[in-house]
């Protein structure tokens, strides 16, 4: 109930036009300490429609996934896909350069997979001891310890030493901003 009256007031106070204006023109020209609390509660009401436009939405496509189920399981096509494997698998037996069958309908194709091919740990410490060649290194930058090991000035690394270490530049983060309305802080 108390959200409704902000509402109403802030409707009174901003009376944000509908239409097509530009989000601009709806703003003042400077944010004083009046209009930040309007503002904000703007920012709220935006929120909150926002949020409701998620929810409907969500429902349509949960609805619409639903649908798509049934025609998926309505139209399923598993079964003709194993019996015409089948009956291909079985051509291929009596001629392996049937790879593919030309219909008038359609074609059938088969291609050989490739092998799958697993390693495991006996198989790398056999290469260290008879094949390094098959082996690769991975050679990666620690950062947690290149951070630890440097100091940072305007920007540049420097080792303990006071020499520039090459190769680093520390750019500083950018401040953010965020707007935490009441409604989200448990408020109002």
């Amino acid at each position: 109930m108390l959200d409704e009256l902000f509402d109403d007031l802030d409707a009174e106070l901003s009376a944000e036009p509908e239409g097509d204006l530009p989000p601009e023109a709806r703003l003042p020209d400077e944010v004083t300490d009046y209009w930040a609390p309007i503002l904000i509660r703007r920012l709220a009401r935006r929120r909150r429609r926002m949020e409701d436009a998620r929810t409907v939405a969500d429902a349509e496509k949960a609805r619409i996934d639903d649908w798509l189920k049934e025609q998926a399981h309505r139209y399923r096509t598993d079964e003709l896909e194993q019996a015409l494997a089948g009956f291909h698998a079985a051509r291929l037996v009596d001629d392996p350069d049937a790879k593919t069958l030309r219909f008038p309908a359609g074609d059938l194709i088969s291609r050989a997979g490739q092998a799958e091919w697993d390693f495991d740990e006996s198989f790398l410490e056999w290469a260290e001891r008879e094949r390094p060649e098959l082996l690769r290194r991975k050679v990666e930058i620690d950062r947690v310890a290149a951070k630890k090991a440097v100091t940072v000035a305007l920007g540049v690394a420097f080792d303990e030493a006071g020499e520039v270490v090459p190769g680093v530049t520390v750019t500083p983060g950018a401040t953010s901003f965020t707007v935490k309305c009441a409604v989200e802080l448990g408020g109002f």
